[in-house]
């Protein structure tokens, strides 16, 4: 394991049975878990990172697991990984070996390196658990316990299940309809970014972007590709002649009518002005009507 950038230190440590316990904090750290290391002989340990204080990202299996104070993720050491600390932060790790758990490998693949948020489903009940543990140790408190390792490895199974039926259920061609879906309903408002959709989604803002990238597309060109289209049809809308073609773009978030002009002409080769009298008189021409023979 490499660490660059590096600046922590272990503020606790315990192992109790099976489970090893530890408190890190520091700055903008990077570790990685290269494939070289990875040879090294490993006895197949799984980990839980919880954040406790800043940004921590987890990359594994070409995911990526941003997290807040509360969250957590799972990532496996016979893999190459990543832990990526930004700014000040503090973590705390539960280690164990992977062959406690009560799933195969194939849910322990699917559960990698994915966001389990602390007010949301089975993350609202791990999460207060490992709070929990975090307090024992940082106050001696905790006790050698058959029990207490039977509800880590059981909490942990029950996360692991929960995210494989979840990647059953939403594969990202699917995660991308529901993101779309979003994007359509928030056209209208200005603060419209990656970041909020991201957050909205509970992903990291470049796993959305990767999203887009695998259709050929960015997250701000789709965005404005929708804007821009719905500008277009409410133009070629005789019913909204009334309406400006400012109060037309700034219903779809876009507020400045000069740089809507220059964009609008940059997609479709004509103004919006220009367009907009071209579908009138197209609306009103003899040949756009209906006739039979």
């Amino acid at each position: 394991m490499h660490m660059s950038q590096t600046s922590c230190g272990r503020n606790h440590a315990r192992t109790i049975g099976h489970i090893e316990l530890s408190e890190v904090s520091g700055r903008r750290v990077v570790v990685d878990r290269t494939p070289a290391t990875v040879r090294r002989p490993d006895p197949g340990m799984l980990e839980i990172g919880m954040q406790i204080l800043g940004l921590g990202i987890v990359r594994q299996a070409g995911r990526e697991a941003a997290l807040r104070p509360g969250d957590f993720a799972l990532y496996d050491t016979r893999l190459p990984y990543q832990l990526e600390f930004p700014e000040a932060f503090t973590t705390f790790v539960v280690r164990f070996p992977r062959a406690e758990l009560r799933v195969g490998d194939h849910e322990i693949a699917a559960g990698l390196a994915r966001t389990i948020r602390f007010d949301q489903g089975i993350g609202g009940v791990v999460s207060p658990f490992l709070y929990g543990l975090r307090r024992g140790l940082a106050d001696n408190e905790l006790r050698d316990s058959a029990r207490l390792e039977s509800a880590v490895f059981d909490l942990v199974s029950a996360v692991v299940e929960g995210e494989y039926l979840g990647t059953r259920r939403h594969s990202g061609a699917v995660l991308l309809s529901s993101v779309r879906a979003f994007i359509e309903a928030q056209l209208s408002n200005i603060d419209l970014t990656t970041r909020m959709i991201a957050d909205r989604h509970h992903i990291s803002p470049r796993y959305l972007q990767r999203l887009f990238e695998e259709q050929g597309q960015t997250v701000a060109g789709w965005i404005r590709h929708r804007r821009l289209e719905k500008c277009r049809n409410d133009l070629a809308d005789q019913r909204l002649v009334h309406l400006s073609i400012g109060a037309i773009c700034s219903r779809y978030g876009l507020a400045d009518p000069s740089h809507f002009s220059k964009i609008f002409k940059e997609e479709y080769g004509v103004p919006p002005r220009e367009y907009r009298n071209l579908m009138a008189r197209t609306a009103t021409s003899p040949s756009s009507t209906h006739s039979t023979m």
